[in-house]
């Protein structure tokens, strides 16, 4: 009787023992979770940003407008002038 009475003590200190780590692992998991969640947001709204620059690269006016501005082309006559900031 003290035999099965050690074996349930020493099983149910082990389930016990184990749902500690069980749980701690699920945490741990969760956490991860939750950081890749705003890591695929992030993916996601650079991707939007990146589709919606792609339709915009097909508008002439839009790909004038940006080489004016970042590659500095002038048209046929204009000149361009650098002001101080």
């Amino acid at each position: 009787m003290k035999l099965l009475s050690f074996i349930m003590v020493s099983l149910l200190i082990w389930a016990c023992v184990t749902l500690w780590e069980q749980m701690g692992q699920f945490s741990a998991k969760g956490e991860q979770l939750a950081e890749l969640k705003a890591k695929l947001d992030e993916t996601n709204k650079v991707h939007d940003d990146l589709k919606r620059e792609i339709t915009r690269l097909n508008d002439p006016e839009y790909k004038e407008e940006k080489a004016r501005k970042e590659l500095r082309v002038a048209k046929p006559g204009e000149t361009i002038f650098d002001l101080p900031n």
